[in-house]
């Protein structure tokens, strides 16, 4: 087996993952209830890369845990994409990349991460 089969198969038995089915397809899917923690490192990418004038894409990276029947999501870590137009060369314009709703979500979210959070489990 694989490395990425191990893992899941590992998540399965340790109680983080749950079968279901719909509409007669069988999935994985994280076990409920689920709380989510951000760990002071991650808190700070978050800190640290945030422009409420540009739509950002990223992966949160976070490692399961089970404790009293609860799947414990902790990040630790946040992977920013890159557009791949920006890579290729091609370059948007700054109202393409700005976010459409600025003043809305992005000034609350900006709000929350600049205040004082306790990132972490408690």
């Amino acid at each position: 087996m694989s490395k990425t089969t191990d893992w899941i198969l590992k998540l399965k038995e340790e109680g983080s993952l749950t079968e279901g089915t719909k509409n007669g397809q069988e999935y994985l899917h994280l076990k409920t209830p689920c709380e989510v923690h951000l760990t002071k490192k991650a808190v700070k990418q978050l800190r640290d890369n945030y422009d409420p004038k540009l739509e950002r894409g990223g992966v949160l990276v976070a490692k399961p845990e089970m404790i009293d029947g609860v799947t414990h999501l902790t990040i630790d870590r946040i992977i920013f994409l890159t557009n791949i137009v920006e890579c290729q060369g091609t370059r948007w314009t700054e109202k393409q990349r700005t976010n459409p709703e600025t003043g809305s979500l992005p000034d609350t979210l900006a709000e929350k991460l600049h205040s004082e959070i306790s990132p972490g489990r408690p």
